[in-house]
This record gives structure tokens, sequence and C-alpha cells, in this order.
């Protein structure tokens, strides 16, 4: 499980997937969330804290690594 702390710049509600900017890191994770979870997400001005499901996903021709974040829960931090 990982941790995210941060904003979020992008969330598509039809196709279930999310981009979220951490505020410690200045770094951008995206994944994947079901339609309700991402409904009602606010862009840019609310701070996120999520818990999510990491999943790498090797490639074995190329031998490089992809990372799948999935929600298994998102909580609003109050400022």
């Amino acid at each position: 499980m990982k941790e995210l702390i941060g904003v979020f710049v992008q969330a598509d509600v039809e196709r279930g997937t999310w981009r979220l900017k951490t505020a410690d890191e200045n770094k951008e994770f995206s994944g994947e969330a079901t339609s309700e979870e991402l409904r009602g997400i606010t862009l840019d001005t609310v701070t996120y804290k999520l818990i999510c499901q990491e999943i790498i996903e090797e490639f074995k021709v190329t031998e490089k690594e992809k990372v799948k974040y999935i929600f298994k829960s998102v909580d609003k931090i109050e400022n």
C-alpha cells in the first residue's frame, strides 16, 4: 500500500482514471478508480490523502516496470 497526499490535477469519471500531484515531492502519480470514487473530486485546490494499492507490471521485452495505483480510500484534508 502507498499513501499519497496532494491535489488532483485530472480526474476522468467516465474512464476511471486520475492524476495526483504530491505536495512534498512535487511529483505526479496516476492510477485507476471507480466512477463513484472519482465523482465529486475537486481539482487543483483541495488536498487529499489517498491510500492506494501498488501493482507493478513488468514488461519482459523491454525489462521496464510500470506501477499502477488503485484507490483503496480517499479523504479530503481540511487546510
